[in-house]
C-alpha cells in the first residue's frame, strides 16, 4: 500500500498492486479498488488486503441467495404460514377437550411438526447451495464480475 499527496489539498492518494485490494475498515463489503482519494483524516480508515483473504461472498449476498433458493418452493407467505401453525401449538390446550378432540389436535400438532421440519431440512439445502454457488468464481458475464 502506498500514500501520496492528491491534487486536492487535505486529501492523499492510496494505491495498491493488483493482487491486493483496499478495504475501509470495519465495512462488511470488499469491492475491486486499487486506488482511492480520501481526506487525509480518513487515511487510517483503509487497508490493503491480499487477495487470497479476500471473502468470496458477503454475508448480504449470502443471505439474498440463500432467500433467492428458498423463493423456488415457499413464498413468504407460506413460510409466514408455517410459522403461525406452529406457534399456535404452543398455546396451552384447553382442559375440556374430548378424547377426539384431544387426538385430532395431536395428530393436527404432528403434521405441523412434519411441516416445520421439511421445511427447515430444504432451507439448510437452500443454504449450503448458496455457499457452493457463491463460492464459485466470478467471471466478467456474472453479476459483481470484473469487467
Amino acid at each position: 500500500m502506498e500514500t501520496t499527496t492528491s491534487k486536492i489539498p487535505g486529501f492523499i492518494r492510496i494505491t495498491c498492486d493488483k493482487n491486493h485490494y483496499l478495504h475501509r475498515v470495519g465495512s462488511k463489503e470488499y469491492p475491486e479498488i486499487h486506488d482511492v482519494t480520501v481526506p487525509e483524516a480518513l487515511a487510517a480508515e483503509w487497508e490493503e488486503i491480499p487477495l487470497a483473504d479476500v471473502p468470496k461472498y458477503t454475508e448480504a449476498e449470502y443471505s439474498a441467495k440463500t432467500v433467492e433458493l428458498i423463493r423456488r418452493k415457499y413464498s413468504q407467505d407460506d413460510e409466514i404460514a408455517i410459522l403461525r401453525k406452529f406457534a399456535d401449538l404452543m398455546l396451552p390446550a384447553t382442559a375440556n377437550l374430548t378424547d377426539e378432540e384431544r387426538d385430532a389436535r395431536d395428530r393436527h400438532a404432528e403434521a405441523v411438526i412434519v411441516e416445520l421440519s421439511q421445511y427447515n431440512d430444504y432451507a439448510e439445502q437452500c443454504k449450503a447451495e448458496a455457499r457452493e454457488i457463491l463460492s464459485q468464481p466470478r467471471d466478467a458475464t456474472q453479476e459483481g464480475g470484473v469487467v
